[in-house]
């Protein structure tokens, strides 16, 4: 089986650390995607009733939205393939 979405949580430093290792990865040609914000952050529906009442019911997604840098992943995907995107990581956050 394979996971939907690979996903790296980050640390204290979101938006530095995620623009860094996402760059760091465009250059080696991995492709990564931020991790989706909360919905009721969202143009569609933040100026909602709810949206403010759902943004303090959901603390956590607030915090692991500006932190998460979905990686690569697929069936097709080598261990050769899983290493070279460790090593970008690794090289770039450690």
């Amino acid at each position: 089986a394979c996971p939907w979405m690979t996903t790296i949580v980050l640390g204290d430093r979101p938006a530095c650390e995620r623009t860094r290792l996402q760059a760091a990865l465009a250059s080696a040609g991995i492709d990564s995607r931020p991790f989706f914000p909360p919905l009721g952050s969202t143009p569609a529906f933040a100026g909602r009733p709810g949206a403010r009442r759902a943004a303090d019911g959901n603390r956590n997604a607030a915090h692991l939205g500006p932190r998460g840098l979905n990686l690569p992943s697929a069936l097709s995907l080598s261990p050769q393939d899983l290493e070279r995107v460790a090593a970008v990581v690794r090289a770039t956050l450690c």
